[in-house]
């Protein structure tokens, strides 16, 4: 993404969304998937508007402190039910924040990813 030309405003952005699936048994596939991106501003915009900027665990990435970014390691089962996908996560902490809260477990009902 770029803006406009004659915008008042210049800044990039690039994004990139992939998925990955690898047959584990006939009826289990495992699937990876990344999301990442970068952006910045050139010309006289310094920086991404706000409203185009990444968050990073509810931070805006230029305020993010990566010494404190949380790592974590799980897996998860998603079941395609008559419902909707059904999926239910297991994660540990490897790397945890001063003062963060954990999540081992995670359920959610809807849309995957």
């Amino acid at each position: 993404m770029a803006t406009t030309p004659g915008s008042d405003l210049s800044f990039y952005k690039l994004d990139y969304n992939g998925q990955a699936f690898l047959p584990v048994t006939n009826n289990t596939t495992l699937c990876l998937h990344t999301s990442l991106g970068c952006g910045n501003g050139y010309g006289s915009t310094d920086g991404l508007p706000f409203y185009e900027s990444y968050t990073a665990g509810g931070q805006g990435c230029g305020s993010v402190d990566l010494t404190q970014m949380a790592v974590s390691l799980g897996v998860s089962v998603t079941w395609y039910s008559p419902m909707g996908p059904l999926s239910f996560s297991l994660a540990a902490p490897l790397k945890k924040p001063d003062n963060a809260e954990t999540q081992i477990f995670q359920f959610s009902l809807g849309q995957t990813f």
